[in-house]
């Protein structure tokens, strides 16, 4: 063999390697940075690495510049885009029209070296919402009805103020819309909690949602009608690269198999399984794939790994996630981020954290306590690890019904051991009306309460509840009347039951409601099994056998707070996470109630004094005396 064969047969491993290295380059599939985009990415990773395409995830990539550059520079080769929004990244004029929208896209992209498969059947378009309430009490049913109200409020996600096209202040003059000062929030930062919070406490009359969120079943929102035509369509498909399709013959057909599977309402559902059912977006990914038949189910060679823990978590019956109960579902999931959430309904969550039958759970203050003797006992063997919102009293009567607590005989509440009902009990013992009031748990749904209330069954209801909660909504109406507790504020009950505080209602919260009412605020919080030894608290025959609970980390405790994003701190009332009290409290506590440490303190300053006495003020009265003996002489 001559030289330059020698050389030929020793480089043709470095080609070939060379050659493997080329063709095992992974498929980089992104996301933009929000819950549907992340979900529809993992569905398209999921399918390609079906189809034995080697996957890198980059989800999520970025916001929608961020991801559109990062596809036309080659760091991400596929994602869901839309494309209403595809043509407002090349300068054109949106339309309503979804089939003149994708090709417009596709002939404007194909000199970009990217491609718009087939859209997949939902449509995320802009939908401006409204409390149901207050819509129909002012007669709005389309968004040109809005240009009745003077300096009207929108709460907005600030990228639609800053849309020059299809954004907020172009909708304001299509509709001449008379807009005072929006209210905008990042979504990135939590920005659809609070615009979801200032549309249901009052502060915006109307807010900026998309078609697919969550929220709109969740708190049965009304959409306006878009009856000028405004909104362009935003219809969801695949965006991929020229250059991968090229590298993988097959991905065009793989993730083909998604195409028309998803609408609009189905979207919706998947999107409220993370926002407000605490899974991850790559679980409801392969739940729904698997669940249509286009993945085998795990454990039979589907794409993706096995569930990794599982965290139990108590939620109480009523709460629903659409409100602080949502939040604090959230916050967990991101704390917990490599474990799955399991949420489990009961009527007592404090029970169920105690006896180790969940990690943790959210409750409210008056869980922490049972009435006994005409006080409140501490139930104790949970610590509150931070502040997730807050429940009012509804106390709810018909029209003809009694007009305050001394006229009511038979008060119904939820479950036995749920937050109205012990919240009743304690109410009525602070009053002394423990003796002469009834109290009625039922079982049902809300809307069965109000049914027994109609008939008669029981003179009113007491319902625990977030201001402004739909489902209270839903059952006002027909005269009925929220009765006030005024009467708690001027008897010893505000200081023994301090963790049930003063608040009002404001007018026209609910249908038919008028005037503000006074009533009574419980701290809504989050709970995990108290990190301090001989704090366990009640005990029945019940908790025999169930496995001691698991104290949550600081670090976990940490991740929890972060997630919040609130400032306000533990109600005082409450036990809380050690960690949770500052320093200086704790060296304060410390020092007042440790006998030992009171006397290691004096006996240390009784030692700079003896100190102080040998070292300085003895040798100078030597001194003085020498001094005084030499005179003398």
């Amino acid at each position: 063999m001559n030289r330059f064969a020698k050389a030929i047969v020793a480089l043709a491993p470095l080609g070939l390697l060379a050659a493997c290295g080329e063709s095992v380059d992974p498929l980089k599939v992104g996301s933009k940075d929000f819950i549907e985009s992340e979900v529809v990415g993992y569905m398209l990773a999921d399918l390609a690495e079906d189809a034995g395409i080697p996957v890198e995830r980059r989800i999520p990539y970025g916001d929608s510049a961020e991801a559109f550059e990062a596809i036309k520079e080659g760091r991400i080769d596929l994602y869901l885009d839309y494309n209403g929004t595809g043509l407002a990244y090349t300068g054109q004029t949106p339309s309503q029209d979804g089939d003149a929208s994708l090709a417009k896209v596709r002939e404007l992209y194909g000199p970009l070296g990217l491609n718009w498969l087939d859209r997949l059947g939902f449509a995320n378009d802009y939908a401006i919402v409204m409390r149901p309430e207050a819509a129909d009490a002012q007669g709005i049913g389309t968004i040109s009805d809005l240009s009745r109200i003077q300096g009207l409020t929108l709460a907005v996600d600030t990228t639609f103020a800053e849309r020059p096209l299809d954004g907020l202040g172009p909708m304001a003059r299509r509709y001449a819309l008379d807009l005072g000062d929006p209210l905008a929030y990042d979504v990135a930062e939590g920005g659809k909690d609070k615009i979801m919070e200032a549309l249901l406490d009052g502060r915006a009359q109307a807010a900026e949602l998309y078609t697919t969120d969550a929220e709109i079943d969740a708190y049965g929102l009304k959409v306006l009608k878009d009856d000028l035509k405004f909104f362009p369509v935003y219809e969801g498909a695949p965006v991929v690269r020229q250059d991968a399709l090229a590298r993988f013959p097959n991905l065009s057909a793989a993730i083909g198999r998604l195409a028309g599977k998803l609408s609009t309402g189905e979207m919706r559902r998947l999107n409220a399984a993370v926002t407000l059912g605490g899974q991850s977006a790559e679980t409801v990914a392969l739940a729904f794939l698997t669940d249509k038949g286009l993945l085998k189910a795990p454990g039979e060679g589907a794409a993706g790994g096995a569930p990794g823990e599982t965290v139990p978590m108590a939620l109480e019956t009523d709460d629903s996630l659409s409100g602080p109960a949502g939040r604090a579902v959230r916050a967990a999931r991101t704390a917990f981020k490599d474990a799955q959430l399991r949420l489990d309904r009961t009527p007592d969550p404090l029970e169920a954290v105690r006896d180790g039958k969940a990690r943790l759970g959210v409750t409210s203050a008056d869980d922490f306590f049972t009435a006994r003797d005409g006080k409140p006992a501490p139930r104790g063997g949970v610590e509150a690890v931070g502040v997730v919102g807050y429940k009012l009293v509804h106390l709810i009567a018909e029209k003809d019904g009694p007009r305050g607590l001394e006229g009511i005989k038979r008060l119904g509440v939820g479950e036995a051991g749920s937050s109205s009902d012990r919240t009743a009990r304690l109410l009525l013992a602070g009053l002394g009306l423990d003796g002469t009031v009834e109290v009625v748990p039922q079982a049902q749904d809300l809307a069965g309460r109000a049914e027994a209330l109609a008939k008669g069954d029981i003179d009113a209801l007491l319902v625990m509840a977030p201001q402004g909660e739909s489902d209270v909504a839903g059952i006002m109406g027909n005269g009925r009347r929220l009765l006030g507790v005024e009467a708690w504020t001027q008897s010893p009950a505000a200081l023994r039951f301090s963790f049930l505080r003063p608040a009002r209602l404001a007018p026209q919260t609910y249908p038919g409601m008028g005037d503000a009412v006074d009533t009574l605020s419980s701290q809504m919080v989050l709970i995990g099994p108290v990190s301090r030894e001989g704090e366990i608290g009640e005990r029945g025959p019940q908790t025999t056998g169930t496995k001691p609970a698991q104290v949550l980390p600081d670090e976990t405790i940490t991740g929890l707070r972060e997630a919040f994003g609130r400032m306000e701190l533990v109600d005082p009332a409450l036990p809380q996470a050690a960690m949770l009290t500052t320093k200086l409290h704790e060296e304060a506590t410390s020092l007042v109630s440790s006998p030992w440490a009171s006397l290691a303190n004096l006996f240390v300053i009784v030692m700079m004094v003896f100190l102080f006495y040998l070292l300085i003020a003895e040798p100078r009265v030597r001194l003085q005396r020498d001094v005084i003996r030499g005179e003398r002489t």
